[in-house]
Parts: structure tokens; sequence; C-alpha cells
């Protein structure tokens, strides 16, 4: 089975190209990919995830809702000890 059958029964999926307008000048930062680039930066202190250890895709995936799960418990700690 290839991974490319389980791509045609996933729900359909919109990809929007996030870009600075053009009337900025010099580095603007994008709002979305700012996002995107943290949440992945937080994920690379777990060691595991960064150094890609697993042999199935399903195995990586799960390692990263257990780290994204630590990610927002920890979170929500801090936010309830202010």
């Amino acid at each position: 089975m290839s991974w490319l059958s389980g791509v045609s029964n996933a729900p359909a999926s919109r990809f929007e190209k996030a870009s600075r307008p053009e009337s900025a000048r010099g580095f603007v930062p994008v709002a979305k990919r700012w996002v995107v680039e943290r949440s992945i930066a937080w994920t690379n202190y777990f060691r595991r995830i960064a150094k890609d250890y697993e042999h199935t895709v399903s195995s990586s995936v799960s390692w990263l809702y257990l780290a994204n799960s630590q990610i927002m418990l920890q979170r929500i700690e801090t936010f309830y000890q202010m």
C-alpha cells in the first residue's frame, strides 16, 4: 500500500500563500508563517522528534501529538499560576 492511496481518502484541504503587502518596505514578518515556524521550533526541544527515530508515519504523528500536548499543558499551567 502506498502513501498516495491514503491521500486520496483524506478530507479536502485548502492552502493559502501567506505573503507580505506590496506596499511594505524592508523586513515585514508574515503572521501565519511566524506561528507555524514558532510551533515547529517548540517541537524541536523534543529529541525524539528532532532526530527522526521513528520507522512509521503513525508513530511519528503520535509523538508529535504527545509533544504538542505537553507544550499546551505547560502553557496552561503557567497561565493559571499567574
